[in-house]
Formats: structure tokens, C-alpha cells, sequence
């Protein structure tokens, strides 16, 4: 009996096994790059896209699939860039938006 249990844990053990790989530490030009250039910027950008949401939120509303079509206008010109400007690590550049998994288009 005390086998079969070994073997059992033993084989729950390799079955939920998840390989944990280091994360790359950015450079030190990499982090000020960030901060100095492009945490501004990206701020700009968010300024930007609010006062482009609020001229384009009265024609997202015409359509017909409203509720979609204001989401999707709300997060690429809002919720994308106050993500990439204020949630992101400093001195990481993923792709366009390739970390933001809560947000369905």
C-alpha cells in the first residue's frame, strides 16, 4: 500500500510539474532610458488618447454593437497606454500590450 501511495505522489509530482525559468534583469541604460524617455512619453500618450476617447465616445456609441465597439475604443486609446506608462516594470518593453491578458478583444 505505502507504493502504490509513492508512486501515486510520485507520479502527481511529474504530472503538475511547471518549469520556472529566471526572469532577465534590463539594463541600467535600459531602466534610465525608460524613466528619462519613455515613461514620459508614454504619460503624453495617455493624455493624448483620453482627450481622443472623449471626442470619439459620442460616434462609438452609433453603431449597433455599442457596448463593443466602446470597449474596444476605450482600451486602445485608454486603458493600453496608462497600462504600458504605469504598470509595466521599469526598463521591460514587451510588445504591443502582449502582457495585458484581462482585457478580451
Amino acid at each position: 500500500m505505502k507504493q502504490l501511495i509513492a508512486v501515486f505522489i510520485l507520479i502527481l509530482s511529474l504530472i503538475s510539474y511547471t518549469p520556472t525559468f529566471a526572469e532577465e534583469v534590463p539594463t541600467s541604460g535600459a531602466m534610465m532610458g525608460d524613466v528619462m524617455v519613455v515613461r514620459p512619453l508614454s504619460i503624453a500618450a495617455l493624455g493624448l488618447g483620453v482627450c481622443l476617447f472623449v471626442v470619439s465616445a459620442p460616434f462609438a456609441a452609433i453603431p449597433v454593437d455599442r457596448k463593443e465597439v466602446f470597449r474596444q475604443t476605450s482600451n486602445r486609446f485608454v486603458l493600453y497606454p496608462f497600462h504600458y506608462a504605469f504598470m509595466r516594470k521599469v526598463g521591460r518593453f514587451p510588445g504591443f500590450m502582449e502582457e495585458i491578458d484581462y482585457v478580451q478583444d
